[in-house]
């Protein structure tokens, strides 16, 4: 069983690159970008969480004023947030705590953000954008995760005619992605990937988009 789950992580983290070329032809991030106006909340919980945040840290660079917040603190934490437009993101579209956080929240206007267009997300969206990252069997998520990253990043860009995010940057890395996974540098991820394995607890450090 592990080693099959193994075989579709591998496989659809290797199908990210083509999700990105997909996604810098199509129209998600412009129909994003529209849909944007100058106070936003992103929200989602777990992978989605982590999405909301890069995504309104984009925004606030580019001077737009944006919040990330769990879904899980909103029933505590949603008198600043109430009655603004939410960006919802959840690759299922089904998250119970998401769709709870909704209804306290109380939208004016809602976007879905999201892997799957037919979903209870979907269904209370003023707009749906499917980051079409397609079927994903691999826990935890990892294509539809950075198809959300790069819609959000892409979109940000548009909104302020910025060019530090545009399709053109992102084919560049799909292309420089795709030719590392094909190279010998992934073997040292491999080994790096062992040796982390056999560890009882790991810290991970980043900082800014990392």
């Amino acid at each position: 069983m592990a080693e099959t789950l193994g075989v579709h992580f591998e496989r659809e983290i290797r199908e990210q690159p083509g999700v990105w070329e997909r996604i810098a032809a199509g129209s998600q991030a412009k129909e994003l970008a529209g849909a944007f106006d100058n106070d936003i909340v992103l929200v989602g919980s777990g992978s989605s969480l982590f999405v909301a945040e890069l995504g309104a840290l984009a925004l606030r660079r580019r001077g737009i004023r944006a919040h990330a917040l769990a879904a899980t603190e909103a029933q505590l934490d949603h008198n600043a947030y109430e009655g603004l437009t939410v960006v919802a993101i959840s690759q299922s579209g089904g998250s119970t705590d998401l769709l709870e956080a909704l209804d306290v929240l109380a939208p004016r206007r809602l976007i879905a953000l999201t892997n799957t267009a037919e979903s209870p997300l979907a269904t209370r969206a003023d707009v749906t954008i499917d980051v079409g990252a397609g079927r994903e069997v691999a826990v935890p998520a990892t294509k539809s995760v950075t198809a959300t990253v790069a819609v959000l990043l892409h979109a940000a860009s548009i909104a302020v005619a910025d060019e530090s995010r545009n399709a053109g940057v992102l084919l560049h890395v799909a292309t420089a992605v795709r030719a590392w996974m094909d190279g010998p540098k992934l073997d040292d991820v491999a080994r790096a990937a062992r040796r982390i394995a056999l560890r009882r607890s790991v810290a991970v450090l980043g900082s800014d988009y990392g």
